[in-house]
């Protein structure tokens, strides 16, 4: 914990899954583990939080496994 709040206190990011009560007040971060959904629907629930994204500009961001190598998660991230 010191050394996570060290780096933030010199501006680096750590994770976007560990951040300060301030950047957490702003912004939820989640992954949902490609593991837990079933290979059929994997690309299903792709496809829909990208047209949520996409019809909600701005309250979401959104990093899928699918276009991006090596991520290994849907990773979401809720504006508050």
């Amino acid at each position: 914990v010191d050394k996570v709040n060290s780096l933030q206190k010199e501006g680096r990011l750590v994770s976007k899954h560990c951040v300060s009560l301030e950047s957490y007040a702003q912004r939820n971060v989640f992954d949902i583990s490609k593991r837990l959904l079933p290979v059929t629907l994997q690309r299903a629930f792709d496809k829909a939080i990208t047209k949520y994204v996409k019809d909600n500009l701005g309250e979401m961001k959104y990093i899928s496994p699918f276009d991006n190598r090596g991520e290994p998660a849907f990773h979401v991230e809720i504006v508050q």
